[in-house]
């Protein structure tokens, strides 16, 4: 192998595995401040029984 297919495979295993790491993110399962399992209105306000 010469030295440029030995870079081109690093950049492209690099560019994998922070794509991987970017998509499997526990971020995405965050909701917006106020969108909680007891509120009703988008604002976050509490459901009246």
């Amino acid at each position: 192998m010469n030295t440029k297919v030995i870079y081109i495979l690093i950049l492209v295993l690099s560019f994998t595995l922070i794509m991987y790491d970017h998509l499997t993110s526990p971020v995405l399962d965050i909701v917006s401040p106020g969108q909680t399992e007891n509120s009703c209105a988008p604002c976050g306000a509490p459901c009246r029984d």
